[in-house]
């Protein structure tokens, strides 16, 4: 008799997924980019205790994946690298009990909107360095990548997930208004803010008027 008495099967679960930058204050994650798939094989296990590899299939379960967090809640103004867990919200059982025993993770870029230093906090010296990256550029040049780099613990976590150049993570952040280009309004912006909390909690899009 070649029928098996039963079928182990076991899922697998990748992730996939382009370093992405997101504000602290955002509620949700960018997922641009996201895959994961699940890897499902079956073995057959005969009376006589042999047993048989089965096809292997593979099922992407992006659509019924989400994070667990959102960038406010992950951020912790210690760190910009995080790991973020994953939920699954499919129907497969062995899928979801993968998912428990084995949390799978994709890595994410968080830091504070106007913390173009990359020193966790936003304040005058963040005013000063958009200001004078401005100034290096009306002549062709920059100063983010060396202003930025001097701290060596920021580098370190940083290019640990493939970040070639800090430039691009402080320009995002120095560039509150998100147009193009880091300029006077970036760093009028990030004045205000920064006068704004002395006082009371102020959110950014009550400095931006969004």
């Amino acid at each position: 008799d070649t029928t098996p008495t039963s079928i182990s099967e076991r899922a697998t679960i990748k992730v996939n997924k382009p370093i992405k930058f997101n504000f602290a204050h955002d509620e949700q994650f960018d997922l641009a980019g996201l895959d994961v798939t699940a890897i499902i094989t079956r073995v057959a296990i005969f009376e006589d205790g042999t047993t048989k590899d089965l096809e292997t299939t593979t099922e992407n379960i992006s659509a019924v994946c989400a994070p667990l967090g959102t960038p406010k809640s992950t951020y912790d103004k210690t760190s910009f690298v995080y790991d973020v867990p994953l939920e699954y919200k499919g129907a497969n059982q062995l899928i979801a009990d993968e998912f428990k025993k084995n949390v799978p993770t994709f890595k994410a870029l968080v830091g504070q909107k106007g913390d173009a230093n990359l020193d966790h906090n936003v304040d005058t010296r963040d005013v000063s360095l958009v200001l004078r990256e401005y100034s290096a550029n009306i002549f062709g040049n920059s100063i983010l990548e060396s202003q930025v780099s001097t701290n060596e613990s920021i580098v370190k976590e940083l290019n640990s997930v493939g970040i070639a150049t800090l430039a691009d993570f402080s320009k995002f952040l120095g560039n509150v208004d998100e147009n193009p280009t880091l300029n006077t309004v970036d760093a009028t912006f990030i004045a205000r803010y920064y006068a704004s909390n002395i006082f009371t909690r102020t959110e950014w899009n009550d400095i931006l008027g969004s």
